[in-house]
Order: C-alpha cells, then structure tokens, then sequence
C-alpha cells in the first residue's frame, strides 16, 4: 500500500524526522547528529521530498552506507506517487531553470571551442546559478584563486631553434604509472551538480585518452561505480579527506585500495573550510527568483549565517575533519595502513616540502586548493620556482607536481621546467562535463594535447625530459601600457594638456566678447519688435542692462559647452572600451575581455589595431589584480606604471602625493591672482568653489569600493549612501569611475572659475563704478546729441548765405564770404549751441562747466578768441572777425556800426533766439 504524504509530513522536527528520497520513506531521526553536514539541512526537508536536494549531491549508495534497513521504511503509495509527479509537472519554473533550459539550446558546436576558456565560456552559461557559484567560487575575496592564473604570466620562455622535433612525445610517468600527457585530474567533489553522470563522465573521457583521475572523498558518484565505469588498464588515485574517526578514515583508505585505487593523496591545507562567499550568496539569488526574500525583523536570531554553503552537505566544521593531523603521527598511521603510494596534497611552503621528503612520502601536490582555502597563500606556480631556487635537492627525493590556475598548454609546460613531473586540474573537467558531457572531456584532452605538442616543438623539446629549467626565466613584468590611453610618453601628454590650456584661454578671452556684439543685434531687434520702441542707443541705462545680460547668458552658454565638450573628450577607461560596467567582477571581465578580442585582435583587424588591443590587454592583465584595479579607479592609468608599489596603501598615498601637486598649483595661483588684483567679491566664491572640489575629490578618492547610488541625490556627494560614489555624476556617466569624475570636477573648477570672474562684474558692479559710469554716458550722449544738433543748425544757416536760396528782394550787390570765414562762423555757431544745451542742464556738468570757462578766462592771453559764457541771458560778446577776412578783392570789410551787415531774415530770427 505504501505511505502517504500526509503521513510524512507529520513527522518534521528533530523529535521525529521523516523524508522521502527517490519515492522511498526514510526515518532519519537518529542520523540527524550523525550527518556530516549537520542536522540542519536535513530539518529544512523533514517531513517532505528531499529529493532533488540529495541527488546531485550524493552518490547512489550514500544511503545503503549510513542508515540502516530498519531506517527504511517503504515506499509511498502509488497515488501520493503520481500527484508529486503532477505537482513537479505542473510547478512553475524559476528564472534560473528557463536560463539553463535555453543555454542548453544554444551551445556551439565542439569544433567552435579553441580553447579551455571557451569551453568555460559554455558551462557558466548552462549550469545553474548555485552550481556554478559552487565550482567556481574561492575564498573570501578571491585573491588567491586570481593570482593563481597570474602567476604563469610572470615566466617566460627561452625558445631553442635547429632542432628535430617532428616526433615529439608528451607522455610521462606519474608514480609510474603511464600518462599521455603530464596531466592529471585534480580532485574536485559533487560533479553531479553540473551534469547527472557527475564524474562518470571525467572517468570515461580520461580513459579514452589514458589520462589519470583523482577520485575525491566527497565524489557525487561512489568509488564503486568510478571504478566499475573505469577501463581495466586505467589508472585511479584517491584523494582523502581524514575525518577524526579513524576508524571512518581507515575504512575509505581500505575501500580505496581493494577497489584498484594507485595512490592516496591525503589533503592536508583543508582541516576547515574557509567562508566562500560567492557559493554562501547563491541561495539568497535564487529566493529572490522564487519570491521568499527574507527581511530582519526584531525577533531574528542574533545573525549566526551558514558559511559553509555548499560544503556543508558534506562536512561539519566541529566534528569531521581532522584538524589535528601531524607529521609525526599521521603519516606514520597512514603507511601503516596501506602500501599504495603517499602524495600529501596542499604543501604551499618550501619548509612542508622538505619535511614531506624527509619523512618519505612519494610525492607532494603543491596546491592551495584552487584558492579556496587559505587567502594570500602563495601560487602553486611561485612555491614550485622557490624549491627550484632553494632546495633542489627536493625533486631528487620525491616527485612534485602542482595544480591552480592552469588554463593553457604553456601553463603545463611552465610547470614541467621548473621541475614539477605532471599538473593537476580540477575547475576545467568540471566546466567541460557540465558543457558537452563525456565529449566535452575528451574536447578539453585533445585542446591541452594539442597546445602542449605545439610549445614543446616552439621550444625545441622532443620530449618531456627535454622541458629543463634552461627553457624558462622568471620575469617580472610590468604592463606595457602609456600614461594615457593613446599617448605614448609623458612629454606628449604635457604638451597636449599645454595646448589645450592655451586654446582655452584664448577662447575665453575673445569668444564671449565676440559672440556677445552678435548676440547684442538679436536682442535689440527682439526688443523693438516686442515692445515697439526704439533700441536703445549707446549709452542709455538700458542699453547697459541689454548688454549685460546678453553678455552673461553668452558666458555661461560657452560654460555649459566647454564641460560638455570636455565630457565628451574625455578618454574612455577599460570598462568602457570592453562594454561592462565598472562593478563587474573579475569573471565578467574575463568574458568581456575575451569578446573584445574576438572583434579586435590584429588577426582580425589588422596591424593598425594591435597598439589598441596591446595596450587593453595589457591593462586587462594588470586590473585582475584587485589592488591595481582599486588603484586605477582612483587615479587613473598612470597606475599601472608605479611598479614599485604593491598594497592599496601605498598606491593611495602616491596617487594622493601626486594630485597634491595639482591643487598646491592651483592654490598658489588663487593667491598669486587676489594679491595682483582688485578688491572683489569674486575672490569669495573662487576660494569657496575651490575647497568645495577639494574636498569632493578627497571624498572619492579615500571611499571604499563603489556601491549603489540613489537617483535621487542631486549633490556630487551624498552622506546617506556611504560617499562611495559622486551621485549626480554617476547617473550622468554611469559607466565612468572616479578618476574620470575628478577630471571632470577639475575642468568644472577651471571654467566655472572663468566664467565667474567674467560675468560677476557686469552683473553685481560696485556703486563707485556704476555712478562713474553713469556720468560718464551722460557726457558722452550730450556730445552725441550736441554734435547732431551743431551740424543740422550750421547746414541752415550755410544755405541762408548762398544766392541760390535768397529771395529776389534781398538780392543786393554784397560781397561773398571766403572760406575761411564760413569755416570760423562754423565753430563760432557750435560753440554758441553747446552753451546752449550747458545752461539747459542743471545737474554738476553745468558747474564743470564755468569752472572750466573761468579758469581759461584767467590763463588766456589778450585779444585771443576765447569762448565767454554770459552772465545773463541778453548778454553776448561778439565774434571777432579774422584779419585775414578785410584783404584782397572779394573780402568783407571791416563791420562798421551802420548800417549794420545784411543778414538774412532766418538768421536774424536765430540771433534773437540766442539772446
């Protein structure tokens, strides 16, 4: 009949705890403290199905080994059955499922893959997020696990030539037993996460190619069925992990040995598990995607996390392994329970080698776990290259190998020089079984055969045996990567930035000035056809108004083109050019570097882009270093050519030093310009507006890594957030990082400044200046109207003189005037309208005026004509005549007083209207 559901679910705490697996009922009360993950896991599936969380993780037999048959209860009932079955058919699929689903769909063929890095490429999109964040993940912040691909950047080769190698063999033997390539897998658990057949897929892929597995404790298929699935001729090691049961461990070591199992790699760098945050977060992911976020709230515990992640379905930090081990007990026990060959995996020191070959062992694995245990421990690749300069006596005594970070056939072979006898891998036959399967082993044997066959012919080693130490050099390399982007040399950038500053400063000095005269037209026109008035003529009080805020919007529209312009200008940084935002990680990176030079290597587009792709690769290599990279977010490429520095506090302090020099400048200048100056309140708000950027970029600069930003915030800095990232800057670049924010601020100070000296005097003038200036136009449109007037009244009375406009009566036979006294009778008749329009004015120019006229009256010399200004308004002094006017024929004579001169009846008008 079989049990019901419903039943099961009833018993689902610690006092009785019931799942069902595979359809089959299980009391698992008693194995709840027996569990070498712990209880808990078992408790979040009590009561229920726990099926789809044990399958990827177990082996088959996982439960035949640890409960009893009495533990079994039977199965459920056929009806309970066939509505999981609907349930699980009818269940709606999270976001993460759909994602592997189409993954799956779209995978390149295997004669796309050229290398181990596209073969990733496939499986990060395939396996499922927990899945992946589990293989790939490393401990704490990742360091270790990234330094260890870098460190086989450090070591370069020394190519022999004239050599036979057309006949070149990479096998090699590894404890004596035969390898086709000096390859081998690294142990790695739970392969079952990324594909059902788990690590039958790695045995059955490593056997065609006579390759040799390392079988883990912690496999996802029992050491049964790898060795079953395994070719007779095959060659299996086993990696233990010693629990503080002896008895369970001695047990593993024994079931390794009858099963045909050549070797026992005892890891010795795990007896914890460190925190791997990448795999701990996974889980909160995917709530997200199925809708159970979990929020605080005041009665939480007090915030106890599960750091084990994924680890913990197999381990317990308190009671499985052993953290006890010694040299002195342990491998003594060990031996005496086997006679298979002792490898201690995780040897990371010079002085654990030479003790492993005193106490005998056969062999140790240099490794550091892949980067997942200890952070800041060295590369497998650096430990390998100090024994080979310090003890090489250990390579006589035991064999070495390494594992960590191998990507290439150049890595292997890196490897082999410096003394290692083969190379383990472990991360890449999990991404290539996730990905393609047991085909996907077998590509990823064929891509490293390859690659290794073609450096050893390069290299001019027919053989292993030929890989000696003479080939390689270790070299400490420096990214070959220019001050800026595009500039080579520090000289040219000085004078790009020289030239720039040269064209803006003459463009600030002419352009607003030029642009304002055109802009003035528009405004007057704009003026008198709105209001129907006349413009304004120079000199008027609006005229000065008109101008001044013409004048005003033309400066600050050049302001707001000059930060656009320099915006636009301004150099993109590598997150740009690769096309990600300057928060992804370093695997992002990878994938975006690796797009770029798809499209961009100079196989594909030419020599004309190899300085580009060069120069991103190489600062690519430099920014997987998190200090260069928190270095060159704050401070830009310059970075990457301090070599002599190495923590985050010393590339803060000479990127500060440096930038020191800027405002140090800048400072100076401020006060150099203040002391050569005048007065004004401008200097206020210069200084105001300089410690306000000063301190905004000192706040980028010394903040964390960014974080993210509320569009909201409309301030350059915002407290609320943490400071760790310029707000209204970020949303207008988001994609640019805080040395391009600093640029920018500093162009901002630059033109703003600018822009205020110019504009604040036409806006805000001092009184002194504006009264002056005022007194100054009046003058100055007196003696435009004066002029205007003087010259219309002097045609008038000029044509009163000629015959052409006297009447018939008035034609009277007199003499004509000269020249020269039409000019004096010029001036005269000038002088008297400007005397006029002074004594019409009743302001201080009137009083000017006869101070003036006073003062001359004394200085001037006798009979000299001189202007007198009379002391009423029918008094007048008569305009002597030249004496040249009384000689020669056709002169006037002298004036006789009668009869008095014949004038006309116009200009007798205008001499009483002057009186």
């Amino acid at each position: 009949m079989g049990w019901s559901i419903e039943e099961v679910s009833k018993h689902r705490d610690s006092r009785s705890c019931w799942i069902v697996i595979r359809n089959e009922v299980y009391d698992v009360t008693e194995f709840l403290s027996k569990h070498p993950g712990g209880p808990s896991i078992i408790l979040k599936y009590a009561g229920r199905d726990a099926t789809s969380a044990y399958e990827p993780i177990h082996p088959s037999d996982a439960i035949q080994q640890y409960l009893s048959s009495a533990q079994r209860l039977g199965p459920l009932n056929s009806t309970d059955i066939q509505d999981l079955e609907a349930q699980e058919r009818k269940r709606e699929r999270t976001e993460d499922e759909i994602k592997v689903e189409e993954a799956m769909k779209q995978r390149p063929p295997l004669n796309r893959l050229l290398n181990l890095a596209d073969i990733e490429d496939v499986a990060r999109k395939v396996l499922p997020h927990s899945a992946l964040a589990f293989f790939s993940a490393g401990a704490e912040d990742e360091l270790t696990l990234r330094e260890n691909a870098r460190a086989f950047d450090r070591f370069f080769f020394h190519g022999r030539v004239m050599r036979p190698v057309s006949k070149c063999d990479p096998s090699t033997k590894i404890l004596g037993f035969h390898s086709s390539l000096p390859v081998f897998v690294s142990g790695a658990s739970t392969a079952k996460l990324g594909h059902p057949l788990g690590e039958l897929n790695i045995t059955r892929g490593c056997g065609t190619a006579n390759i040799i597995q390392m079988v883990c404790t912690y496999a996802s298929i029992s050491r049964a069925e790898i060795a079953a699935a395994a070719l007779p001729s095959q060659t299996l090691f086993f990696q233990l992990y010693k629990s503080t049961d002896l008895a369970v461990a001695t047990n593993l070591v024994q079931e390794a040995e009858q099963l045909g199992f050549k070797a026992i790699f005892l890891t010795v760098d795990a007896i914890v598990i460190t925190t791997r945050e990448r795999d701990v977060r996974s889980p909160w992911v995917l709530e997200a995607q199925t809708g159970n976020i979990q929020y605080y709230s005041e009665g939480d515990p007090d915030g106890a996390t599960n750091l084990l992640g994924t680890s913990s379905l197999h381990v317990n930090r308190n009671n499985v392994l052993d953290a006890d081990m010694s040299w002195q007990i342990t491998i003594p026990w060990l031996r005496s329970i086997t006679k298979l060959p002792i490898v201690l995996k995780g040897i990371q020191c010079v002085e654990d080698a030479v003790l492993a070959a005193e106490m005998g062992v056969e062999g140790i694995l240099l490794s550091n776990h892949g980067g997942r245990q200890l952070e800041y421990s060295l590369p497998p690749l650096e430990v390998l290259y100090k024994i080979h300069k310090q003890r090489p006596d250990v390579f006589e005594k035991l064999e070495v190998y390494i594992d960590g970070g191998i990507r290439r056939g150049t890595d292997v072979i890196k490897a082999i020089c410096l003394g290692a006898k083969a190379v383990g891998l472990g991360r890449p036959f999990l991404y290539a079984l996730s990905a393609y399967g047991e085909v996907g082993v077998s590509k990823m044997l064929s891509i490293l055969e390859r690659e290794i066959v073609t450096s050893m012919r390069l290299l001019g080693a027919a053989s292993i045996d030929d890989l000696t130490p003479e080939l390689i050099e270790r070299v400490d390399w420096e990214p070959r990567f220019p001050a800026g982007l595009l500039i080579k040399v520090q000289s040219s950038k000085f004078l790009c930035l020289m030239i720039s500053a040269l064209l803006g400063f003459a463009g600030w000095t002419f352009v607003p000035n030029i642009a304002t005269r055109h802009a003035l037209k528009i405004v007057l026109q704009l003026y008198t056809q709105l209001s129907g008035r006349p413009s304004p003529a120079p000199g008027q009080q609006l005229y000065s108004q008109l101008y001044r805020y013409t004048y005003a919007t033309v400066v600050l529209a050049y302001l707001l083109y000059n930060l656009i312009n320099g915006s636009n200008n301004m150099a993109p940084n590598f997150y740009e050019i690769l096309g990600v935002s300057p928060l992804v990680d370093e695997n992002g990176l990878k994938l975006a570097f690796r797009q770029f030079a798809k499209r961009f290597h100079p196989d594909r587009v030419g020599p004309q882009g190899a300085e580009l792709f060069m120069q991103t690769r190489d600062a690519f290599e430099a920014l997987k270093n998190p200090t260069i990279r928190f270095a060159y977010d704050r401070f830009g490429p310059d970075v990457l050519q301090w070599s002599k520095l190495s923590t985050s506090r010393e590339y803060l302090h000479h990127g500060l030093l440096q930038a020191s020099g800027y405002h140090l400048a800048t400072a100076i200048g401020l006060l150099v310009f203040s002391a050569l100056g005048k007065q004004s309140p401008v200097k206020f708000w210069r200084y105001l507006l300089f410690f306000v950027f000063f301190g905004s970029e000192l706040a980028y600069v010394l903040n964390p890594s960014p974080s993210a930003v509320s569009v909201f915030s409309f301030a350059f800095w915002d407290p609320t957030n943490g400071g760790t990232r310029p707000n209204l800057l970020h949303i207008l670049f988001p994609h640019r990082v805080v040395y391009q924010h600093i640029l920018f601020l500093h162009q901002m100070f630059i033109f703003t400044s600018i822009a205020l000296t110019q504009v604040a005097p036409q806006l805000f003038p001092n009184n002194e200046q504006d009264e002056q200036q005022k007194f100054l136009q009046q003058i100055s449109s007196l003696a435009a109207f004066c002029d205007r007037e003087a010259s219309i009244t002097l045609h008038t009375e000029m044509q009163s003189l000629h015959p052409s406009t006297r009447t018939r009566s008035e034609m009277q036979p007199v003499l004509q005037p000269t020249v020269e006294v039409i000019d004096a009778l010029t001036v005269e008749l000038k002088n008297m309208i400007i005397e006029t329009k002074v004594k019409q004015d009743t302001g201080p120019l009137r009083n000017v005026w006869e101070s003036a006229i006073a003062r001359k009256r004394t200085r001037s010399e006798a009979g000299a004509s001189r202007l007198v200004i009379p002391s009423s308004d029918t008094e007048r002094t008569q305009p002597p005549t030249p004496a040249s006017a009384c000689e020669g024929e056709g002169k006037l004579p002298s004036p006789r007083p009668s009869p008095p001169p014949r004038i006309s009846s116009y200009a007798r008008a205008r001499s009483l209207s002057w009186s």
